[in-house]
This record gives structure tokens, sequence and C-alpha cells, in this order.
């Protein structure tokens, strides 16, 4: 969520964490409605993931973005009808393999994600600053979907801890 800390600044902490668990919880339903898992929340921002087999099964990429669009909408009404400023959401989408597992120490420790995937997405999603997007998917992803004319070419990128150069997209 782009402008948090603006929206946050006058709230309380109490206000804050009622605010991003709304906005979190709304995002977490459109994602596993459309067959996501969620990995982690940290901030205002989450990171989910597809199993191989939904991708192989035709996720509709294009749906599930117009889904994230209408609930942006109704949270963007949501905010505003309590006086709160406008906000912008950064999404970044790509495919590839990625390695589950157990990190941490004896002391504490989760389940997460791990590969360069995550840190291509991680990029994409900062990357909508620069082109004033909502998100940016990389041509992996485009190329599962059987319309790929939905989607507009932005440019070929390098990738902090990348060698490979990314092709980057949006949606129309």
């Amino acid at each position: 969520m782009v402008g948090f800390t603006k929206i946050e600044k006058p709230l309380s902490p109490s206000d804050t964490f009622h605010l991003q668990k709304r906005y979190l919880s709304e995002y977490s339903s459109v994602l596993i409605s459309c067959g996501a898992e969620i990995d982690y929340y940290h901030g205002s921002s989450l990171l989910a993931f597809w199993d191989h087999s939904i991708l192989e099964n035709n996720l509709n990429v294009v749906s599930f973005i117009s889904k994230l669009r209408i609930a942006d909408e109704q949270l963007q009404q949501e905010y505003l009808s309590f006086g709160l400023p406008y906000f912008r959401t950064q999404n970044g989408m790509a495919t590839g393999e990625v390695q589950f597992g157990n990190i941490g120490t004896q002391y504490r420790g989760k389940y997460s994600l791990f590969g360069s995937e995550v840190n291509k997405v991680v990029r994409m999603a900062q990357g909508n600053r620069d082109y004033e997007t909502h998100i940016l998917l990389d041509e992996e992803t485009v190329n599962l979907n059987p319309d790929i004319s939905e989607f507009e070419f932005l440019q070929e990128l390098n990738i902090k801890g990348s060698t490979k150069r990314l092709r980057i997209y949006t949606i129309k």
C-alpha cells in the first residue's frame, strides 16, 4: 500500500492496526478465493503464491486482477468515508520455481518460501511507482493466459540480484 504512512500518521496504534487488518483481510479474501496461499504479512504488504497445479489449470490472471481492483475501489471508498487520504496498491506477479521450508533458529522459526522469484516479485511490486501502475507481471505469467492482448508490454529491466533481463507487463 503506497502512502500508508500518510494514512496512519493521525491514527492511534489501535486504529492503524484495525485499518491494516481490514486491508489485508480484503486482499487475502481475493487471493484465497482465486486459489492462492498466503506466505506472510509484513506491515501493509503480503506475499502469496499459487501451487503449480493451479497455474496448469489456467489461473485467469485477468479475472484475478479485476477482483483486486474491485477490492481496491471498495477499500478506497470505505477509507475516504472516514476522511482518510487516497492510497494506491502495488502488486507484482511472477511465475517460476521457489523453495519452501522452515527458516529460523531454535528460538523462533517459520515456514516460508525462498528463491529468486520471490525477490523478483518484490522488486516488481516496488516498480509500480515508476510506471504509476497497479500491477506488474513477468512474461512467464502473461504467457499463461490464452489472450495476451489484454496485457501491455512496458520494457525490459535489470533486476537487482538477477543476471537475466526481465520483460515486464501491466494489464491494459
